[in-house]
């Protein structure tokens, strides 16, 4: 199991150079190879962690689930049932992408009602703890009785 989980964002950068190494006919092999020298990568160490792993004889797929963020399960039910691992991660970088695309989505429809709570919040607090001290000495300094409200 490697060292550090991958955010989403990274585990979809590393699904799709691994795919464009794979679709341009280098081997999944010298792919990881490649990547796992790139000290510039992000997701360096993860790479050679999983490069290990391979040489170990655990398959690709096991040591692809062992990079994805905890929050996101990824589950084979059958490791020989991937024929096509180009195609597997081509379609994990679509499922991701788009999962990535509802996330967004629902943080702009958050946003609006957010500002508004934040804001009755702000209202509150100065009605309650300015405004309402004012209109008690209003009151007091007109010897008036204070309302039930106040």
């Amino acid at each position: 199991m490697s060292d550090k989980k991958l955010s989403l964002s990274h585990f979809i950068v590393l699904c799709e150079q691994l795919s464009d190494f794979l679709k341009s006919g280098v081997s999944l092999y010298k792919s990881l190879q490649i990547l796992s020298s790139a000290n510039a990568q992000p997701f360096h160490p993860q790479v050679k962690t999983m490069l290990a792993q391979l040489e170990s004889g655990i398959p690709f797929v096991v040591a692809l689930q062992d990079l994805l963020p905890p929050d996101v399960p990824l589950h084979f039910s059958h490791v020989g049932a991937v024929p096509n691992v180009t195609t597997l991660l081509d379609e994990l970088v679509l499922y991701f992408r788009e999962k990535q695309g509802y996330v967004h989505h629902l943080q702009q429809q958050l946003a609006y009602p957010m500002f508004l709570l934040g804001s009755m919040a702000i209202v509150g607090v100065l009605m309650f703890g300015w405004m309402m001290p004012l209109y008690g000495q209003f009151f007091q300094s007109m010897n008036l009785p204070l309302p039930l409200f106040l």
